[in-house]
């Protein structure tokens, strides 16, 4: 027997394995506070001119990120000693266990910032194939690799002022300004958030929604992002129909998911139902008289092959038109979505934070 779930703030069906799931809540930000989460624990470090610091012994892998310019010299207790010449956002990994040594050759302070990797995170948690609108590939304009390893992927995202990125995903973060700007944050759904960004301070991102930005500001925004290679949460759903439906849309919306539905299962790819993982969402708006709004059509996440995308897609405009709606609902469009999960579990409260 199938089983189909729906989101709370997007509704979906699937099949099987295939199963529906909500986006988790970005964790609360507080203000002038290192993350220190089930993920991840932030520490920060000074090393005085022509001084030695013994970074603490750390169970889990971690990686090092420079405030500062500056000769660092650098010994781990595992393999050959190095000479590091620092800027603002280079960084560097350190093996779980190892205690190096770091002594600064140069006549001015660097602060360090040390991300210890903690290893809770995996449990009950699902493990989505890479982004199909990853940044790096979307906008190598403005994104480009500072380190990649098997944890993690540290970006650096330059902007000059009134320029913006191109609309890509990425998954769970921590950003790092690395000098004071001002951005707009553009959603796939046109909502803009404007955000003051301090230089060094530490934003932890579980958000993983499709979006933008735009440097508001008179100089470059220049942006470190600590991608993690990690499983994200994400909360169960508990209704078909999204919470906050009006009372007077919940019938029409439940016509709408089950026209949706049946033409996505008759379309379901032999890949999904050959195992291939993949999560997409879709948003689009109907008009209220059931067409659809081809403008309104913006895909939110895409963590897929673009074949497990566009079916998602086609399953949504073979639906239309829709129903007219009914005299009750006096709207002049809704603006909902569709959610699908193949082949990934549904398993994961006891791994979210």
């Amino acid at each position: 027997m199938h089983r189909f779930f729906g989101v709370l703030l997007l509704f979906a069906t699937c099949l099987a394995q295939c199963r529906a799931q909500g986006e988790a809540p970005a964790s609360p930000a507080v203000p002038n506070a290192d993350p220190d989460n089930r993920h991840i624990h932030a520490t920060r470090f000074s090393i005085a001119p022509h001084q030695q610091l013994e970074l603490p012994k750390l169970q889990h892998e971690s990686v090092v990120v420079s405030f500062s310019s500056g000769r660092l010299a650098r010994r781990p207790t595992v393999g050959a000693p190095e000479s590091l010449d620092l800027i603002p956002g280079r960084s560097f990994a350190v093996r779980g266990s190892s205690a190096d040594v770091l002594t600064n050759q140069g006549d001015a302070p660097i602060d360090l910032l040390v991300i210890e990797l903690k290893d809770s995170y995996a449990f009950h948690q699902i493990a989505v194939p890479r982004s199909s609108r990853d940044p790096l590939e979307m906008d190598p304009q403005h994104v480009r690799l500072e380190l990649e390893n098997e944890d993690v992927r540290i970006l650096r995202l330059t902007l000059k002022p009134r320029e913006s990125s191109e609309e890509s995903q990425f998954g769970m973060r921590l950003e790092i300004p690395l000098n004071d700007a001002t951005e707009d944050e553009v959603l796939y759904d046109g909502k803009t958030t404007e955000k003051k960004l301090i230089a060094g301070t530490l934003q932890w991102r579980q958000t993983f929604r499709m979006s933008s930005l735009i440097n508001e500001g008179e100089s470059s925004l220049d942006l470190l992002i600590v991608e993690f290679k990690h499983p994200f949460c994400y909360p169960l759903p508990h209704s078909t129909i999204p919470d906050d439906t009006p009372e007077n849309a919940k019938a029409y919306v439940a016509r709408v998911q089950e026209k949706i539905r049946k033409n996505w299962y008759k379309h379901m790819p032999a890949e999904a139902r050959e195992g291939e993982p993949g999560y997409v969402a879709v948003s689009f708006t109907i008009l209220n008289d059931g067409s659809l709004s081809e403008e309104g059509v913006r895909l939110a996440a895409a963590f897929a092959d673009e074949l497990l995308v566009g079916k998602v897609i086609s399953a949504i405009r073979d639906s239309s038109p829709f129903p007219p709606f009914p005299p009750e609902l006096d709207k002049p469009d809704i603006r909902t979505g569709f959610t699908v999960l193949y082949n990934l579990s549904m398993n994961t409260t006891p791994g979210c934070p």
